[in-house]
């Protein structure tokens, strides 16, 4: 039986496989939260090769249809399959048992397993723990101020995590940060991940040269990964508290790049579908809900509409951004 031990913001993880092949799967992704061993952790997986037959039972409630993922639901488990492999969340949340199909990786890749099956099956396990899954990039500006820019996939996430940086920010997180409500208010932190960066980006940042001659970061998108602690060493944080504003970003063929303020009734529903797995587990939603709730009241929100100005000239990125202290006040 082969052993590994990870602590991800407090969390205690254990992962039990016979087959050494499946713990480098998921090393690849928990990489940076390895720890040492623990007494009891919060949260144990129990994973295999051995095929087995279908998982899920037939009478069971469908609740997510993500890319090759499905998502089913019965008296208190949640079944995480592509119907040739299949995690298995137990009621309670603290165990996670399933099997890697060979079937799998050969049809989708081991990084289909890795950051779609693996990972939303941690995620919704996690969030037993009180860390609610946010897809956003989050920074701090040199005047101590927390941004998140919260999109989808390919909306400029990245792009604009590597403009703030120039700027003097420092980063968090270019895609994916964790919130958890605290006596506080809110905290953030982060998944940390490298950076994905779109082929056409590099040039603007000499730093960014040598990743010319990477391969792509999976087949078919033109992305180089970048650990950003290789160009920016001194740059990163553990934690926001309480982000004093929110972009939701969208990439456009406008010269200019401009704002929209939301209320708080606006954002929202923007918010919403970046935290997808409010609505997973009826129980949690509550507390995830609240989350949101306390990011939309200690940030001010705006719509940014990112034009070709930023693309061609990143340092503009926070000209417009500073446009938001002029935008009235806080809905």
């Amino acid at each position: 039986m082969s052993v590994a031990y990870y602590q991800i913001h407090g969390v205690g993880l254990e992962v039990q496989t016979s087959a050494p092949d499946l713990l480098r799967l998921v090393h690849q992704c928990l990489a940076p939260y390895a720890a040492a061993p623990a007494a009891a952790p919060s949260l144990r997986f129990e994973l295999s090769w051995d095929p087995r037959d279908w998982m899920v039972p037939t009478h069971a409630r469908r609740f997510l249809h993500y890319g090759s993922l499905r998502a089913f639901a019965l008296d208190g488990r949640l079944y995480f399959t592509d119907y040739l492999s299949c995690l298995i969340l137990e009621p309670g949340h603290r165990l996670v048992r399933g099997y890697l199909s060979e079937a799998s990786l050969r049809e989708n890749g081991e990084r289909v397993f890795i950051h779609l099956l693996f990972t939303v099956t941690l995620f919704e396990a996690l969030r037993q723990h009180g860390l609610f899954f946010l897809h956003a990039a989050a920074l701090e500006s040199p005047e101590q101020e927390g941004y998140l820019f919260v999109a989808n996939a390919y909306s400029g996430k990245t792009s604009l995590t590597l403009a703030l940086i120039q700027q003097g920010f420092r980063y968090l997180s270019d895609d994916t940060v964790f919130l958890r409500p605290v006596p506080e208010g809110l905290e953030v932190l982060p998944w940390i991940r490298p950076f994905h960066i779109a082929s056409e980006v590099i040039p603007l940042y000499p730093e960014l040269s040598h990743l010319a001659g990477r391969p792509d970061s999976f087949p078919g998108h033109s992305k180089k990964d970048l650990r950003p602690e290789e160009c920016y060493p001194d740059r990163q944080i553990r934690r926001l508290l309480n982000p004093a504003w929110l972009f939701f970003p969208s990439l456009t063929a406008e010269p200019h790049s401009r704002l929209q303020p939301l209320s708080s009734g606006e954002a929202l529903p923007l918010l919403l579908p970046q935290s997808l797995a409010v609505m997973f587990d009826l129980k949690l939603a509550p507390e995830h809900l609240q989350a949101l709730k306390r990011l939309l009241r200690s940030a001010r929100s705006f719509r940014l509409w990112s034009g070709t100005d930023i693309k061609t000239d990143p340092g503009r990125l926070r000209e417009v951004l500073d446009q938001a202290r002029n935008q009235g006040a806080k809905s």
